[in-house]
C-alpha cells in the first residue's frame, strides 16, 4: 500500500489560501516575497520531475530566505518521508506548526513520519490533531484509521473513519475489512476485501489476499465453535 504523502497543490504568487482549506490567521498576516517564493516554484518543478535532490536544494533555499515559509517546510518534509528519513521531516514540520498551528497538512505528515518511527502514540496525537482541523477530508481519515489500526485499537471510531476514507482511498478497505474481522464480522471483512480487490491499484493485492485467507478460515472457525456449542 502506499502512504506517501503529498505535498500540498503549489500556490500562485498572491494567492493566500491553500486549495480546499480555510484561510488561517498564518496565511493572512504572513507574506511571501517573491524570492522565496520562486524557489518554491522551481523546488516543485524539480519535484514533479522526480529529481529530489534539487527539490530538497530549492526548499531549503526558499526557506533559508523565510524561515516561516509554512509550504516549503511541509514539501520539504514530504520529501524527506518520500527518502523514509522521518527525523529531519519532523524537524521542518514542527517548524511548520509553530509557525502556523492550523496547517493540517502538516499534522498529517507529522503522523505518517512518527508511523515510520513506530511511535503510534504520538501519530495517534498528530492524526486526531489534523482531523480536529480538517473536519471533512478522506485522507485524514484515512492516515487516523491507519494509526488506530496499526495500534490495535479495532474500534468502532475505526471503522467510521475508515468507511469515510473508503470512498476515495481503496486502501482503506483493506483496513476496514482487518477491522471488521477483529470485531467478529466476517462477512462484512470480506465483502470489503473483495471490494478492494475489484479496484483498478494494484498497491496490497497480495496482502489483501493473504487477510482473505485469514478471514475464511476464522469465519469457519467460528462456525465450527458454534457448532459444537450447540450439540
Amino acid at each position: 500500500m502506499d502512504w506517501d504523502p503529498m505535498p500540498v497543490v503549489p500556490r500562485t504568487p498572491g494567492s493566500r489560501q491553500r486549495d480546499g482549506a480555510t484561510v488561517s490567521i498564518y496565511e493572512l498576516k504572513h507574506e511571501i516575497s517573491r524570492k522565496a517564493w520562486s524557489e518554491y516554484e522551481k523546488a516543485h518543478k524539480f519535484l514533479a520531475a522526480d529529481d529530489l535532490t534539487n527539490a530538497e536544494a530549492h526548499f531549503n533555499k526558499a526557506i533559508a530566505i523565510d524561515p516561516e515559509f509554512v509550504d516549503a517546510h511541509n514539501d520539504l518534509a514530504a520529501v524527506y518521508l518520500k527518502e523514509a528519513k522521518a527525523e529531519p521531516a519532523i524537524d521542518h514540520l514542527e517548524a511548520a506548526i509553530k509557525a502556523d498551528p492550523e496547517c493540517a497538512v502538516a499534522y498529517s505528515n507529522l503522523t505518517v513520519a512518527y508511523l515510520m518511527q513506530g511511535k503510534t502514540a504520538a501519530a495517534e496525537t498528530a492524526a486526531r490533531r489534523t482531523a480536529s482541523i480538517d473536519r471533512t477530508g478522506s485522507r485524514t481519515r484515512l492516515i487516523l484509521g491507519l494509526t488506530l489500526v496499526m495500534e490495535n485499537k479495532y474500534t468502532a471510531e475505526t471503522e467510521a473513519v475508515l468507511a469515510q476514507a473508503a470512498a476515495d482511498y481503496p486502501q482503506a478497505m483493506l483496513l476496514l475489512g482487518r477491522t471488521k474481522a477483529h470485531r467478529g464480522n466476517y462477512a462484512g471483512a470480506r465483502a470489503q476485501i473483495e471490494r478492494y480487490l475489484t479496484t483498478a491499484s494494484p498497491l496490497g493485492r497480495e496482502m489483501a489476499q493473504e487477510w482473505l485467507g485469514e478471514i475464511k478460515k476464522a469465519e469457519i472457525d467460528a462456525q465450527q465453535r458454534q457448532s459444537a456449542s450447540v450439540r
